[in-house]
């Protein structure tokens, strides 16, 4: 049973002070942005609390131990302890940095109770609504959302919420995801996959909007139709339990236990990434996504549909790592493509994940949006 950490109420005067607040710190992109801000910050002087609304999650105990950490174990959506605790906790910050929009929800109703004079920022991981295009805010929510601030995850998020939002352009902010590049080897005992056939792997939890059926099929068409023999290795957490039972039950009516291989034990897949030929992302609305950035720090090659910024930002270097269908024919033609190719690619890929992802520039892009937040003259 998890025991949330030890809570350590005094903050220091005359530091910049921000709080991160999100459902839980499982294991997710947005949850890893989190914590990348929050403990690189805690090392740049500024005073960092992070708030769980539910419960910590299995990725609080690579928080920081210099982090003021609170949990706050709500029994109910519009549990009043908990709304109360996080109004309480949140005047003692100068910036509220809410990950997620479904987070904001729970915040907004908090600040009703008494209104706080922190700054509230809105960080927009998820891009499904450039799938729906659906307004997920009540009404009551959207004269309060004008005033607050937006940091989307990438420009076509961005404008997206200036549009739907109608969040004024000096409150709205772009920022890219990055990852902490770390000299990950195998581990210890761990070597190479099996040989004797394609070793692909994909990161991904189990979300209707991952697509992860396209990933299954595709397998079932590489090794029946093309006489590719391939294995697939799926790291993710069963998030939504519907989608995860419904793809257990299409690996087995198409008879592909033996081809495919579900792993939610992983909390950080990067060591691991090493073991494969090659990953694949199938997602029909994407941000980043993280997991491409993970292949790449490793020097992993992928192929990955176009959608999120780290394919724009791969085009016209790896052209031949990004496609624009979901035809399997065609998938299928690129992973051979991709798979003969894959000793020339990982050098290439650690030298522009080395040049194009530093945490530091994340870290310099993110302490100017908090310094215009905190302005004076920013309303």
């Amino acid at each position: 049973m998890e025991q949330p950490r030890v809570v350590i109420e005094s903050l220091h005067a005359g530091k910049t002070r921000v709080l991160h607040v999100i459902d839980e710190l499982s294991a997710g992109g947005a949850e890893k942005m989190l914590i990348l801000a929050a403990n690189g910050f805690i090392e740049r002087g500024y005073e960092i609390g992070v708030v769980t609304l539910i419960k910590p999650g299995v990725m609080a105990e690579t928080l920081s131990p210099k982090i003021v950490f609170y949990s706050l174990s709500r029994a109910f959506r519009f549990d009043l302890t908990s709304l109360l605790h996080l109004n309480r906790i949140a005047r003692k910050y100068d910036v509220v940095h809410v990950h997620l929009k479904h987070t904001l929800k729970f915040v907004f109703l908090s600040w009703l109770l008494r209104p706080y004079k922190a700054k509230i920022l809105l960080h927009d991981h998820s891009g499904e609504v450039l799938i729906s295009h659906k307004n997920v805010y009540p009404f009551i929510m959207r004269w309060w959302i004008k005033g607050i601030y937006y940091l989307g995850v990438s420009k076509e998020l961005t404008q997206w919420a200036l549009t739907n939002y109608q969040i004024k352009l000096e409150h709205s902010f772009n920022l890219p995801n990055v990852i902490s590049a770390e000299p990950f080897q195998l581990a210890s005992g761990m070597e190479k996959l099996n040989v004797d056939c394609i070793q692909l792997v994909l990161v991904s939890n189990f979300r209707a909007i991952k697509n992860l059926e396209f990933s299954i099929r595709l397998v079932r068409f590489l090794n029946e139709h093309r006489g590719i023999k391939v294995h697939l290795t799926i790291y993710g957490q069963p998030v939504e339990k519907a989608t995860h039972v419904s793809i257990i039950n299409l690996i087995e009516k198409l008879k592909l236990s033996d081809s495919i291989t579900l792993d939610s034990t992983k909390n950080n897949v990067v060591p691991f990434l090493k073991q494969f030929d090659m990953a694949i992302h199938c997602s029909f609305a994407e941000t980043g996504p993280l997991c491409l950035l993970e292949c790449m720090s490793v020097g992993l090659p992928f192929l990955t549909i176009n959608r999120g910024h780290v394919p724009l930002d791969i085009r016209g270097v790896f052209d031949e790592m990004v496609i624009d269908n979901f035809s399997l024919e065609n998938w299928a033609d690129r992973i051979r493509i991709l798979y003969d190719r894959r000793e020339q690619y990982k050098q290439a890929l650690r030298d522009f994940f080395n040049q194009n992802y530093s945490a530091d520039t994340y870290y310099n892009k993110l302490n100017f949006v908090y310094s215009k937040i905190l302005e004076k003259n920013v309303y």
